[in-house]
């Protein structure tokens, strides 16, 4: 078989008589074995290629960009085509957002098509696309383009000279410091030995002015470069030297963190930072950040008694992160008597909230000790205290005994809270933890899905409702209660954000439901749901908010949609794709997504009777 119209045979209005094999996934391999092959003509192949590239779909485009991708991917094994070099760089092009042609225009390009152009990238002729990136390195007006164009060529072909040129050019001419990073990380993915990292990372963190403008620039900037010396910087005196004066030099608490914990992790067995820590620790005591110069200490000189002293202390004394250093105590050393004592004498000598994390802790270091035991059982018992600390209670009593029956029923009691609390976030996490409670004492999540059930069946209000409808999507496959709770919940609240989850749900538990597809669907052609209080959040941040909403709904419409389902999607939503609605990017958009998507699954015939079919 040599006639490349066994695979392709368009027919113009005669479908019944056309061939369509290239959308066809098992016919994939092949195709490619077919352009691999001495005895197939190279007439035969050239036309096939260009039947693929100038392919008119009459259906948006969706199966023209389906068989020119083909057509970039067949170049591997078609390594001679002459239209090989003009198809590599329109898919370099289609990889990037946006792109100027003719140095006039602007060409957006839809997010999936970017996505399938950066895969094309990695699967077509590999010197080809590495030419069009040194094409385009060297032409490029764009600063953020050539970057990135720079960092891909370099993970193309490793060692280009052309790459590490044109960062290093960059950094010449950049004066922004989080730029400076940006082109910095991009020479590190290609090059991470390249003499130009190190001196600039350490000149990024030794920079830090202490100015109180542009702060979280600043802190981002350091931060980052912090992060990337972690990775590379070990044992490198420099880099160590480096953090140690950030670290003793910084007024900024947040900064001056970043430097200690970095040194945890980069300085191994390192005397000067050894000494450097056990100093700060003597000048700081009593400061927070205490805490992470002793864990970072603990991790470059393990056994180090003055860590563990330290650590003890703030178990002792420190009234806010005492947990947290007691916690830590309990990986290094949960066999020490003096920690074990100082949680004692927090649960009989502070407040109540306090008692119940102190036993929480306790019971880390002694699964029975009685007064722990004996402190959580009367929270679990007690109206007056906070829901949190009662949910923190049966969590910890649980994690003993998993048949404890009045820790099982205060997890669904602080469950159904939820839907009678005030609206508050603190509760809706609260409700997550004693989900995540139940979750681990039962399997089957029976338990779990039982009082999130019962929670959407008597909830007196929907507003924070969020955690019983996504955890029932993950939990409740094929439950039929779950589903009759979601299905009642989208037949009665008006509130978009909760229908949008509760369809999702929905979706998941239920496999082609059709309740759920209606509705995604409506969602998705009419959601306006824009928070109006001006002072809570400015327009730009709703409609990014409003945007993000939008764009949520149409990922996990494709997670949720059976292949029966997809032509009547492509009809409902197509008509949003028109010059009309450019308008609302944000539709267009989550459109354009959900039938890309329906156009990688169905077959053209279809597709296309869907496409020109009236809603």
């Amino acid at each position: 078989m040599n006639d490349w119209h066994y695979f392709f045979n368009h027919v113009d209005d005669n479908l019944a008589n056309s061939t369509y094999r290239i959308f066809e996934k098992q016919h994939k391999a092949e195709i490619f074995d077919w352009f691999s092959r001495e005895d197939v003509a190279k007439k035969q192949k050239e036309d096939f290629i260009q039947a693929l590239v100038e392919f008119k779909d009459d259906c948006g485009d969706f199966y023209h960009y389906r068989a020119y991708l083909l057509a970039a991917e067949a170049l591997n094994y078609f390594k001679d085509c002459s239209r090989g070099d003009a198809i590599a760089l329109q898919i370099l092009k289609w990889s990037y957002a946006f792109f100027r042609q003719d140095k006039q225009d602007w060409q957006i390009v839809p997010q999936p098509l970017v996505k399938a152009a950066k895969v094309a990238l990695e699967t077509t002729d590999r010197q080809r696309v590495i030419t069009a990136f040194v094409h385009l390195v060297h032409t490029t007006e764009s600063r953020s383009i050539l970057r990135i164009a720079a960092e891909k060529l370099g993970k193309l072909d490793p060692g280009n000279k052309s790459a590490i040129t044109a960062l290093i050019l960059l950094l010449q001419v950049t004066q922004d410091k989080f730029t400076v990073w940006e082109i910095t990380d991009s020479l590190i993915q290609i090059d991470e030995e390249n003499p130009a990292v190190i001196p600039t990372l350490v000149k990024l963190i030794s920079d830090d002015t202490d100015e109180l403008s542009n702060l979280d620039h600043r802190r981002d900037t350091i931060e980052c470069a912090i992060e990337a010396l972690e990775k590379i910087g070990t044992g490198n005196e420099t880099v160590i030297n480096a953090f140690i004066e950030l670290m003793q030099t910084t007024v900024d608490k947040y900064i001056c963190s970043n430097a200690v914990i970095g040194l945890g992790k980069i300085a191994p067995g390192n005397q000067t930072a050894i000494a450097a820590l056990t100093e700060f620790l003597q000048i700081n005591q009593g400061d927070h950040i205490c805490l992470d110069a002793a864990k970072a200490l603990w991790r470059i000189d393990e056994g180090n008694t003055k860590a563990i002293a330290t650590l003890i202390q703030i178990v002792a004394l420190d009234q806010r992160i005492w947990s947290d250093a007691a916690d830590y105590l309990w990986e290094i050393a949960p066999k020490n008597r003096e920690v074990i004592v100082a949680l004692t004498e927090r649960i009989t000598a502070t407040d109540e909230y306090t008692c119940c994390d102190a036993a929480v802790s306790l019971l880390k270091f002694e699964p029975n000790n009685e007064l722990a035991i004996s402190t959580l059982s009367k929270i679990l018992q007690s109206s007056d205290d906070f829901i949190g600390y009662r949910q923190r209670a049966a969590d910890s009593l649980l994690e003993i005994d998993h048949s404890n029956q009045s820790a099982i029923d205060t997890l669904f009691a602080v469950i159904e809270y939820l839907g009678q609390s005030p609206s508050d976030p603190e509760y809706v996490d609260i409700a997550w933890d004693a989900t995540m409670s139940l979750q681990k004492i039962d399997s089957s999540n029976q338990l779990a899905i039982s009082a999130l059930v019962n929670l959407l069946n008597t909830a007196q209000k929907d507003s924070e409702l969020r955690i019983a409808v996504d955890d029932l999507g993950r939990l409740a496959t094929g439950n039929k209660d779950a589903i009759a709770a979601l299905t009642k919940l989208i037949a009665s609240t008006d509130n978009n954000y909760l229908l949008l989850k509760a369809a999702d749900s929905l979706g998941r538990i239920d496999p082609g439901n059709q309740e759920a597809l209606f509705t995604s669907i409506k969602l998705i052609q009419t959601f306006d749901d824009w928070d109006t209080n001006t002072e809570i959040c400015n327009a730009q941040d709703r409609r990014s908010r409003h945007s993000s909403r939008l764009l949520h709904k149409a990922n996990n419409l494709q997670k949720i949609l059976s292949i029966n389902q997809m032509p009547q999607v492509v009809v409902a939503l197509k008509d949003y794709l028109s010059k009309s609605h450019w308008d609302s990017s944000y539709r267009y958009e989550a459109c354009y997504r959900v039938i890309w998507h329906c156009a990688q699954n169905m077959t053209y015939p279809d597709f296309l009777e869907a496409w020109h079919k009236s809603p």
